[in-house]
């Protein structure tokens, strides 16, 4: 039997509290009654949607249970097979007649630092990116982790006081670190991966992330263009 993609849809990770590894719905999807699509970024994850609709004679019958509650900002993961593609939080829900869900669309972590604003009332002295990151993701964001795999590094750039980024999002205070670079001055990629991990390190072509891309019957055709892996090439030939 050929592997198929498979929704699940977890409590919100993002609660004060609660069983948020409890699955609330597990869903192999049917190709022929479902549309998923989904996007990434320089972020991660940045766009799911997934239309769940069936043909009209089938009014009230649908892939998921009709009397399904989805709590608010659920976690939600596509995978193909054994294979995590996506990861991200619950924005909205279409429902039809009889409550049958006929949509979902959502969005990846790393958006939920847009709406979240710093606020320092501590003093600490001048801080470095790393250092940074780290009190941004515990203290606003626990539900995002450093990467454990040794894609997190020190960019040792000092970058101001803590307070000094009051009022600002988290998003902004990100973006800060990313643009400011290393100390090498390269820029840096900051992503969250499947799995709710941020990788932090510097962006240096060809070693760019490698996406999970599947394919399944209906795909007709693709292309990959990597005319942006490196804007400049300088060679020296020697006497020979």
């Amino acid at each position: 039997m050929s592997e198929r993609f498979t929704l699940r849809i977890t409590q919100s990770v993002m609660a004060p509290q609660g069983d948020t590894a409890a699955v609330i719905v597990e869903q192999v999807l049917n190709p022929d009654v479902t549309a998923l699509r989904w996007s990434w970024d320089q972020a991660g994850p940045s766009a799911l949607d997934v239309s769940l609709r069936r043909e009209p004679r089938y009014p009230v019958t649908g892939v998921l249970p009709s009397d399904l509650a989805i709590p608010e900002n659920a976690h939600i993961e596509a995978w193909y097979g054994s294979t995590i593609l996506w990861d991200g939080y619950i924005l909205t829900e279409d429902r039809g007649l009889g409550g049958v869900i006929t949509r979902i669309a959502a969005v990846g972590y790393m958006a939920s630092l847009a709406d979240i604003e710093w606020d320092y009332t501590g003093y600490s002295s001048a801080t470095t990116g790393d250092l940074m990151m780290r009190r941004l993701l515990d203290q606003r964001a626990p539900w995002l982790r450093p990467d454990t795999s040794g894609r997190w590094v020190d960019p040792l750039v000092t970058l101001g006081t803590l307070d000094s980024y009051n009022g600002q999002s988290v998003a902004q205070i990100v973006d800060v670190i990313r643009n400011a670079g290393d100390i090498a001055h390269h820029p840096l990629w900051i992503m969250a991966r499947p799995g709710r991990s941020v990788v932090m390190e510097p962006r240096l072509a060809p070693l760019e992330p490698h996406y999970r891309i599947a394919f399944d019957h209906r795909v007709q055709s693709w292309s990959a263009d990597y005319s942006q892996t490196a804007r400049a090439v300088r060679a020296r030939y020697g006497p020979s």
